[in-house]
């Protein structure tokens, strides 16, 4: 939903000062919509209202029922919820009792068996370490001050509303935010902590900073992606020291919508369409108002699927393509087991096709840039042992490391007691 459902973008310019007048607040949603593509944003501020598609009215479901949940195992001092309990809790939610008309959504009696099996997953599979929960569906606020093009200081206030806000058992100085996921996409898992979804980096930056300006004892944020279709976990934790870089950041992302908001409608034709450029990318199937776009639907074609026709001319595409892709594999497997790697061409320099061994040492067909290229030095034996030392390092200091809080769904190690952290021992 838009975050100004009730004040659209006017038809007439205005000043930075009426702009902070009839936008008081910039939210979460508002923001991440106009980073991924100015104009969506003002699609959503003139066409967004009391509305979802399907799948976001599932995610509002999902993340109601959630938050209700994780509240009756608050007062009870339980850390898990049984699956009785959590089915009535998820009959209670789609009643919607309380909720404004304005914020009520509507699950298709279709989809309602797929929720109720995520919410009995969600149940049977996890455990929540309530007593280090801070707050449950918390807006949080704070102001941000940048300077504009003549020099006057301006001061916006930014919000977002957090799923779960947690106090990391394991450190004094952090806090934990859990995102509900309720989608079927995961992002792949990495060695490195900052395996997110789409948006992940974005969310994790705002409510990192959000909570470290509302609390200055925190010194670290762990955003804690929760995909309960799958009861997996993805994070990225972000430092107080990075705190000045991310205020850069949303100073120039702050500014640049105001100014924009300042300009007015645009004529949604190019050139008149600035300053709301838009920017097309996989976000554009989401856009609800892609049908206005002037960018031509077949120039967005490969960066975003927006209708049931399209998506099935690309399946039927990739089809296709994936069986001459593996047809030619096989062919060019023995080729190359003889001859050795193939070159092909490439833009960034040197690359070939042929067998390489993977982390797992099992030879693999693949792409590549071979080493003493120009893309890929040689390194001398001796880095390569310094390498091999400090990834190994690396892995013992990993183990050893306790894990942050959001779910569990397997037992507890011996000697400690069964936390929320457990989940990701088990799932990732």
């Amino acid at each position: 939903m838009s975050g100004y459902p009730a004040l659209p973008v006017p038809d007439k310019p205005l000043t930075l000062d009426e702009v902070a007048e009839r936008y008081p607040t910039i939210r979460q949603s508002t923001a991440s919509n106009f980073d991924d593509c100015a104009l969506s944003a003002y699609f959503d501020l003139r066409f967004g209202g009391p509305w979802s598609t399907v799948p976001q009215a599932m995610g509002i479901m999902f993340h109601r029922f959630a938050a209700e949940c994780l509240k009756t195992m608050q007062r009870q001092d339980s850390e898990e919820i049984p699956e009785g309990i959590a089915l009535a809790t998820l009959e209670e939610t789609l009643m919607q009792y309380g909720v404004p008309p304005d914020e009520r959504v509507r699950v298709p009696m279709r989809e309602v068996p797929t929720l109720r099996w995520v919410c009995q997953k969600f149940a049977r599979d996890n455990r929540f370490t309530v007593r280090n929960i801070v707050d449950v569906e918390h807006r949080l606020s704070a102001d941000l001050r940048y300077h504009d093009e003549d020099g006057q200081g301006r001061t916006r206030t930014l919000s977002g509303q957090l799923d779960v806000l947690i106090a990391d058992p394991e450190r004094d100085d952090g806090a934990i935010v859990v995102d509900w996921k309720s989608g079927w996409s995961l992002p792949p898992e990495r060695e490195e902590d900052d395996a997110l979804s789409y948006h992940g980096y974005f969310q994790q930056r705002w409510y990192g900073w959000l909570v470290m300006r509302n609390h200055p004892s925190i010194n670290r944020v762990t955003l804690r992606e929760f995909y309960p279709r799958r009861s997996k976990v993805r994070k990225a934790t972000i430092h107080r020291s990075s705190l000045d870089r991310v205020e850069d950041e949303l100073r120039a992302l702050v500014y640049e919508i105001d100014r924009c908001l300042a300009a007015g409608k645009p004529t949604l034709a190019f050139p008149g369409v600035e300053p709301w450029n838009p920017s097309p990318g996989a976000h554009c199937g989401n856009c609800v108002g892609n049908r206005w776009c002037p960018i031509e639907a077949k120039a967005r074609a490969r960066t975003a699927i927006t209708s049931e026709g399209e998506a099935r001319r690309a399946v039927a595409e990739l089809q296709v393509a994936e069986a001459v892709r593996e047809s030619l594999r096989k062919a060019l497997r023995p080729f190359v087991e003889e001859r050795g790697p193939q070159p092909v061409k490439w833009s960034k320099g040197r690359r070939v096709f042929g067998m390489r061994t993977n982390k797992s040492g099992r030879p693999e067909l693949r792409f590549f840039t071979p080493e003493g290229s120009d893309r890929a030095p040689a390194r001398a034996p001796e880095d390569r042992k310094l390498e091999e030392a400090l990834r190994k390092a690396a892995e013992g200091a990993s183990e050893q490391r306790p894990e942050d809080v959001t779910g569990s769904n397997g037992g507890p190690e011996p000697g400690r007691e069964r936390s929320a952290s457990d989940e990701e021992d088990r799932s990732g």
